[in-house]
């Protein structure tokens, strides 16, 4: 997995990880962070993940929505769109918006994946809904 990846899931997996006091003759001070686990997209992902509930949701510029577990890094569900998806989702309700650079705003069902509704705008959408 590339850094910039483990990077951005930083904080997903920082919600995820368990912290460990070490012992003062150790040599360190303070807890000690250990992964909990990671995901490899295809691409960069470029934005801060959204963690709702027990799910992580997160775009990359491999064109892909995807919805992990959060306890697990399981992959829940993955969506795909037509080109970059370079912000941080926003949840409401049931359903989960994305942009995309394809110009669309996207309207997912948060559990599925499945698309809802979508808009289309003149030209790429690179900010969060």
């Amino acid at each position: 997995m590339r850094a910039i990846d483990r990077l951005a899931l930083l904080a997903a997996v920082l919600a995820a990880c368990s912290l460990r006091p070490t012992a003062p003759d150790e040599g360190t001070v303070g807890p000690e962070i250990r992964f909990q686990w990671d995901y490899a997209a295809g691409d960069y992902i470029r934005a801060t993940p959204l963690i709702e509930g027990e799910f992580v949701y997160f775009g990359s510029d491999d064109n892909h929505v995807r919805s992990l577990r959060a306890a697990t890094g399981d992959l829940v569900w993955d969506f795909e769109t037509t080109d970059n998806v370079a912000s941080t989702p926003a949840a409401h309700a049931n359903l989960l918006l994305v942009t995309s650079w394809d110009g669309i705003l996207y309207a997912l069902d948060a559990a599925s994946g499945q698309e809802q509704s979508s808009f289309g705008t003149a030209g790429p959408i690179s900010a969060s809904p």
